[in-house]
């Protein structure tokens, strides 16, 4: 059983943050593999943390165990703050921050006088108010200097105008709000270090660690495993049809499943849906990705450039599943009209919106009609005829699905199932990057 241990972030030799057995993945972005400093044998026992982390029971040996090393973070006060600026956590954001932090407090105080504790506490609830009224948050920085410069200490973080007063303010937001605000009150040139000795020493950290590599993972974990998956399709009625479908088929999974936006002036096709997939991972997405391909042949001739694309691992590319309405379907071509099996070939969307939508007002099937050769997979493309028609029939069939659920029995949305069914699988069958290295 590892023990409980603290990291600390030292300013000027005193302890401003700490973390218990692990450094918050968000506060390790703020540091590199060219920030570790690493020091053993006699200079790690000359250094003030030596005694703070090894706390020596015979402090007149000069002997230092040539294995004992210390290891820390050290970046300048100008870097950090141009770190946090990048990622958006600047000056503007603090003073916002100090705000809301500072009304609290007073609020809690005003509470803690109304119950008219005893006249001590009272005495020190009206130095806190009297000191916090109307403390801007430049004062403050120029009084918490001020009492770091004094190292003012008290035995209360209750008596106001200390440096731990001063400070304690911060306790409870984000690590890296509060060292922006700590940062503010230190000159460019000093230097803000972060002993993870203790958690190397006690287990919880590998001593090889790459702090900007383990917030990451930790995100890319979190947000691949704990945010929407982004489903990419060929067009703007792919993303129409299955959103639609997910309304009336699986409601539940609405807020789980996020579909790509064409009203940017996206464009479509199963070769745009390939720049698409290799521009979300040159950008670095995060989220898991399914790339959802029609069924025919212009995506097929599409998909084969990625056979040489390493795409990231929670990215997934799939076809429209292999339906079975179309192993024996109407076709115009040269020789006139005659069934075949149109899946690899004419897959669109359409086909998969069923039969209620597929037939015209005769009771016929829309036929596929041949278009253009595609040498790459040396096959024809098909496309429905009547088009728009098989989409207004299948967006009135949602429509009637949606305001009298009892009525779905009677439709056909076994191709919408099949989508969806087959979208989930590929998401199911992910397997997350680390789910251990997020927990720490």
């Amino acid at each position: 059983m590892r023990m409980s241990s603290y990291a600390s972030v030292i300013v000027r030799d005193r302890v401003v943050l700490s973390f218990r057995n692990e450094v918050e993945p968000t506060f390790f972005f703020l540091f590199g593999q060219a920030d570790i400093v690493r020091i053993t044998g006699p200079e790690a026992g000359a250094h003030p943390r030596y005694a703070a982390n090894y706390d020596p029971l015979n402090e007149d040996d000069p002997d230092v165990d040539p294995e004992v090393e210390l290891v820390l973070l050290e970046a300048t006060v100008a870097d950090l703050r141009d770190r946090l600026d990048a990622l958006g956590i600047g000056r503007a954001a603090v003073e916002h921050w100090y705000r809301e932090l500072r009304n609290d407090l007073l609020a809690r105080n005003r509470r803690l006088e109304e119950t008219r504790l005893d006249p001590v506490i009272s005495r020190r609830l009206g130095e806190v108010a009297d000191l916090w009224q109307d403390l801007s948050f430049d004062r403050w920085v120029s009084l918490t200097a001020q009492r770091m410069a004094d190292q003012l200490k008290s035995g209360s973080q209750m008596e106001p105008n200390t440096t731990e007063h001063m400070l304690s303010l911060w306790d409870e937001v984000d690590s890296r709000v509060a060292l922006r605000a700590i940062l503010e009150v230190l000159g460019a040139d000093e230097v803000v270090c972060l002993d993870v000795t203790p958690l190397i020493d006690s287990g919880w950290l590998d001593c090889t660690f790459d702090p900007q590599h383990l917030a990451e993972e930790h995100f890319g974990y979190v947000m691949a495993n704990g945010t929407p998956a982004v489903i990419l399709t060929e067009g703007s009625s792919d993303v129409s049809a299955l959103e639609q479908a997910v309304r009336v088929l699986k409601p539940h999974l609405a807020s789980y499943l996020k579909f790509f936006d064409f009203s940017f002036n996206a464009q479509g096709g199963a070769p745009a849906l390939v720049r698409t997939l290799r521009s979300f991972a040159a950008a670095g997405i995060s989220n898991r990705v399914v790339a959802v391909f029609d069924n025919d042949s212009a995506a097929r001739d599409a998909m084969r450039s990625l056979s040489s694309t390493a795409l990231p691992r929670h990215f997934v590319v799939i076809s429209l599943p292999a339906l079975e309405l179309a192993r024996s379907y109407p076709t115009l071509g040269p020789t006139g009209e005659q069934p075949m099996d149109v899946n690899g070939l004419a897959g669109s969307i359409e086909l998969y919106m069923g039969l209620d939508a597929l037939r015209d007002d005769s009771g016929r099937l829309r036929p596929v009609q041949w278009k253009g050769y595609v040498a790459g997979v040396d096959a024809y493309q098909g496309e429905v005829l009547g088009k728009s028609e098989v989409i207004d029939a299948y967006n009135q069939k949602v429509r009637i699905a949606l305001a009298e659920p009892a009525v779905r029995a009677d439709q056909d949305w076994s191709g919408m199932e099949l989508i969806l069914s087959a979208v989930l699988s590929a998401l199911g069958e992910q397997v997350p990057s680390d789910p251990l290295s997020a927990d720490g």
